[in-house]
């Protein structure tokens, strides 16, 4: 695992035809993305994709390298569509072999018939490893930096959940400001404070409820003490009528 010295970078391929055409929501991608901010983890995409295994293979291949972690979400159930597993063996140019232990776990816990189909389940990439973790009944299954998940929301959660730890790293210090002023009045005033201080990432969204409408400032690294000089500066030069409120340690909700 990467050192905490530096962020982790994650990439999220999530797929399945039944997200793209609207059967179903996802919910996977945005459950990671809140878990992997609270873990100081940094995520670099999530991409969504149909079923199609030229599709597959081709992003599995590409986002791999492009972080320290790849998760996927669907396509590995025993039915004609479930297709993630071969493609990420084709991505890595890995043969499928039958992995004994993961066959016990599916003729243990399989609520059906226990058919081919079903078992081709067990099959996995060779070199795959297991990841235990208490209250799995099955392991979670990781090859390279690939890790491989179900995409049923409940089961997909407490997988994660099992073994989320091993994502952690340093955390994010965040402070935000709300101002009420267009964005276009603060915009040099946030591109000099973002160039004073690299490494804090400075974030601009404006937003409109009933009481009108604001602009929340971000700043967030993984240097606490840059945040607050930022911070500091940012207030310095700010008309302090515009002001609404700030917060340092996260942003105003």
């Amino acid at each position: 695992m990467p050192p905490p010295s530096r962020d982790t970078t994650i990439s999220i391929l999530v797929i399945g035809d039944e997200i793209l055409a609207g059967k179903k929501v996802e919910t996977n991608a945005q459950f990671l993305i809140r878990e992997f901010r609270d873990l100081g983890a940094r995520l670099r995409s999530v991409v969504v994709i149909s079923d199609d295994p030229d599709e597959i293979t081709h992003w599995v291949a590409l986002l791999k390298d492009r972080s320290d972690y790849l998760i996927t979400s669907g396509g590995v159930g025993p039915t004609h569509d479930d297709r993630t597993v071969p493609c990420i063996a084709a991505a890595l140019g890995r043969r499928l072999v039958r992995h004994p232990e993961l066959e016990q776990a599916i003729r243990r816990l399989y609520p059906g018939p226990i058919t081919d189909e079903v078992l081709e389940m067990a099959d996995l990439p060779e070199g795959t490893e297991f990841i235990h973790a208490p209250g799995l009944s099955v392991p979670c299954v990781r090859i390279e930096n690939i890790l491989i998940f179900p995409g049923e929301p409940e089961i997909f959660r407490k997988k994660f959940t099992a073994i989320k730890e091993m994502f952690r790293t340093t955390p994010y210090a965040v402070s935000g400001i709300r101002v009420a002023v267009d964005e276009g009045a603060i915009a040099t005033l946030l591109k000099v404070t973002e160039s004073r201080f690299p490494g804090v990432s400075i974030g601009s969204y404006p937003e409109t409820d009933e009481s009108g409408s604001t602009v929340l400032i971000t700043l967030e690294s993984k240097d606490p003490v840059k945040v607050r000089a930022a911070l500091a500066c940012l207030r310095e030069g700010l008309d302090t009528k515009w002001v609404v409120d700030f917060t340092e340690g996260s942003p105003p909700s």
